[in-house]
């Protein structure tokens, strides 16, 4: 069954580009039977007999080659036309997404390479971006007491790791400028009271987003 029908000539490229379709489908909302997808996947999957052979080589490798391609395009697209939080919620949306086919249609080996793929595209491409999106990244953030939005990035960061030297350096920065605003303030600096009160005050500010945003 596996070489003359599955791999036939004339049914395997035509097999892996409709299953390819009708995922492409799906990612741009339209609905599509999964139940007919997962039957045809696991149906690649047994044809392996002792492995995932046939799944990885007729559908898995282009299946993760059309997924980083589609993700790239539309992170560039949706970052360029929107704000940092509008970004971080379709990032979230997406990787929910993706999951939700690994659940529903995927084997389940194609989740850490699919995950990679989309964390890659949509976290680690546009991390430095996001930080730094002129009012609406990691300043605005900090100056507005975004908490829900610091904890939305914190979290989508944490996916790859590496990024959040990003987010502490946004964080780092932004400090020392505000102290240094402070200690330039000679109104402020006239009087100690008021000037330590606003010390405190900061200090209080981003312990408060370390707990609440950052999860200590």
């Amino acid at each position: 069954f596996r070489d003359s029908i599955a791999r036939h000539p004339l049914v395997k490229e035509r097999l892996r580009l409709l299953l390819l379709a009708n995922i492409k489908a799906e990612r741009e909302g339209q609905l599509v039977d999964r139940s007919l997808l997962r039957g045809t996947l696991s149906m690649l999957v047994d044809l392996g007999i002792e492995g995932t052979g046939v799944y990885e080589e007729d559908f898995e490798r282009a299946f993760l080659e059309t997924t980083r391609a589609f993700y790239r395009a539309e992170s560039q697209d949706v970052i360029s036309k929107n704000t940092c939080p509008v970004y971080m919620m379709k990032a979230e949306e997406r990787l929910g997404q993706e999951q939700g086919r690994v659940v529903h249609y995927l084997d389940r080996s194609t989740d850490g390479k699919l995950r990679g793929i989309v964390e890659e595209e949509l976290v680690k491409a546009h991390a430095s971006t996001l930080v730094e999106m002129e009012g609406s990244g990691c300043k605005a953030m900090f100056r507005d007491d975004k908490v829900e939005d610091l904890k939305r990035m914190y979290g989508l960061f944490a996916r790859v790791p590496a990024t959040l030297d990003e987010l502490r350096g946004a964080m780092s920065e932004y400090v020392k400028a505000a102290g240094r605003g402070l200690v330039m303030d000679q109104e402020r600096a006239r009087d100690p009271v008021v000037f330590v009160r606003s010390l405190l005050e900061m200090r209080d500010k981003f312990d408060r987003i370390v707990q609440e945003s950052f999860g200590g």
